[in-house]
């Protein structure tokens, strides 16, 4: 295991394994270019909100090359499950 997946939240591993079950039994998920994506130090991935699947599905994407952390609306937080959920998985309030 390397340092970036021993940061990972237990939820966080957890969340990323259920999100590969589910999209590999319901659609085809080729993730490619993860060789650009480098294993250390700052990273920016920027994406267009087309659906609420957009945040998900970046995080399973890149979720196999590093350990992410992704801001999130300020108001998701103050939802008592949800908050913790997005807590707990490495999100932060913005």
């Amino acid at each position: 295991m390397d340092d970036e997946s021993e940061k990972m939240p237990r939820l966080r591993r957890f969340s990323h394994k259920f999100l590969y079950a589910l999209f590999s039994s319901f659609w085809t998920f080729k993730v490619t270019g993860l060789e650009n994506v480098p294993r250390t130090g700052p990273l920016i991935i920027a994406f267009n909100h087309v659906s609420w699947w957009d945040g998900p599905v970046a995080v399973f994407g890149v979720g196999f090359a590093r350990y992410l952390r992704f801001p999130g609306k300020v108001e998701l937080f103050n939802i008592p499950v949800l908050g913790w959920f997005l807590k707990e998985v490495g999100m932060f309030p913005l």
